[in-house]
């Protein structure tokens, strides 16, 4: 990086891509909690469409979210490190958001 900075060249994807590193395997185990808790859900009888379709959003969700943070890091838009950790970052709302809606309030305590 420091090499790239001394010739002036663009060095957003190289400390996008070494925050990634650490951001993804984050970011597959909030999706790994999200998915366990979808999967679990006692209100809902078990469904292989449902739950495929789930899966496919969420690994969607994943993707997108990590081509938009790629695009914002390149452009400028946000720093390397912050756009490499915005997918963990949404990741953690929407696990915070399914746990309060389907853990039952005996469990979290």
């Amino acid at each position: 990086v420091e090499l790239l900075n001394t010739l002036k060249l663009p060095s957003e994807a190289v400390r996008f891509s070494l925050q990634q590193r650490v951001a993804l395997p984050v970011a597959a185990l909030l999706a790994a909690f999200i998915a366990c808790v979808l999967g679990l859900r006692a209100a809902l009888q078990p469904s292989t469409p449902r739950a495929l379709l789930e899966g496919a959003a969420l690994y969607g969700s994943i993707f997108v979210l990590g081509m938009m943070a790629r695009s914002l890091a390149m452009n400028s838009h946000l720093p390397p490190g912050a756009a490499a950790w915005l997918t963990p970052a949404l990741l953690l709302v929407a696990a915070v958001g399914v746990a309060r809606r389907y853990v039952s309030p005996s469990a979290r305590r």
